[in-house]
């Protein structure tokens, strides 16, 4: 499960995020607001293409 706070990576990729929030798609589709670790943009996602590194603190 994903929670606020857990960091996370986007599919396969190198690039680790940190949830700060949740949101839902116009389309249904359940999306997670991610914050860069290491000086990349802001992105976000669908929760379902989301891989757990370290749960929330």
């Amino acid at each position: 499960m994903i929670a606020l706070g857990a960091v996370v990576r986007r599919g396969r990729g190198r690039t680790l995020y940190r949830v700060t929030d949740f949101w839902t798609a116009v389309d249904g589709t359940p999306m997670a607001s991610l914050e860069p670790l290491e000086g990349y943009t802001s992105a976000s996602a669908p929760v379902a293409s989301l891989t757990v590194v370290d749960g929330a603190a």
